[in-house]
């Protein structure tokens, strides 16, 4: 269990919890936010499902890169969804780049944050090469959702708008 905000098994916490906090259901098989939706009773996650706690603010996807001289983040960009209804409430739509030019976010501090995030993620998950992470962006703080151990969809929107390759 790493004690990273935002990364922790919430397998451990206490259903009582559930009662004042909002929480989410995500299935370990699924991408682009299939099957992901709201808990709405007290029950626990079947197998191939977990419960993370739900974070409100803005979604957005960092991309990352690590080899031996150390870890980087390439930038920061907005993530879309598309409410679909209440079986697909969370389902992916795309991302926006750069974060900054359609989103109002502090680029500084969210930058910082960002990669304070990469480093720990890096070393703690042993991720080297191309990744990415999705995280929440509300109140100048940064929330980590989700790690991509893997190139993203968002890496190719970063190659175009750059005209870099990564």
């Amino acid at each position: 269990n790493q004690d990273i905000r935002g990364m922790k098994n919430e397998r451990e916490q206490a259903p009582a919890n559930r009662s004042v906090e909002r929480w989410i259901r995500k299935s370990l098989h699924s991408i682009g936010g299939l099957g992901v939706r709201f808990v709405i009773d007290d029950s626990w996650p079947e197998a191939g499902f977990y419960d993370q706690q739900f974070q409100s603010g803005l979604s957005c996807s960092a991309l990352c890169f690590t080899n031996a001289d150390g870890t980087r983040v390439a930038g920061t960009s907005l993530q879309l969804t598309n409410n679909t209804g209440p079986e697909h409430p969370f389902l992916y739509a795309g991302n926006a780049w750069p974060l900054h030019q359609f989103a109002e976010v502090d680029s500084t501090v969210l930058s910082a944050q960002a990669s304070l995030y990469a480093e720990r993620l890096a070393e703690a998950c042993g991720l080297t090469g191309l990744w990415g992470f999705d995280c929440i962006w509300q109140d100048s703080q940064l929330w980590v959702i989700e790690i991509n151990p893997r190139y993203t969809a968002a890496m190719e929107l970063f190659e175009l708008c750059s005209g870099r390759s990564l």
